[in-house]
């Protein structure tokens, strides 16, 4: 997905669980990812350049990739 589309509130659904390496985050976010949750987008993750989002699906947050998700 292009990261100037990616905006809080729009619905997406998750297509690939690439490689979370660099990411500093809990691990209980971290286990909260799902390939094929389709989930809303709350907001960018501090701390990585914008390219990290919070996702929320299955009343849930877990940080994605912009090139992990794509408009539901």
């Amino acid at each position: 997905m292009n990261l100037d589309q990616v905006k809080p509130g729009l619905k997406v659904r998750i297509v690939a669980l690439n490689s979370t390496q660099g990411f500093i985050l809990r691990k209980d976010y971290m286990n909260n990812r799902r390939l094929g949750a389709v989930g809303v987008i709350k907001g960018f993750v501090g701390g990585h350049g914008g390219d990290v989002w919070w996702v929320e699906h299955d009343g849930t947050l877990a940080p994605y990739c912009f090139d992990e998700f794509v408009p539901a």
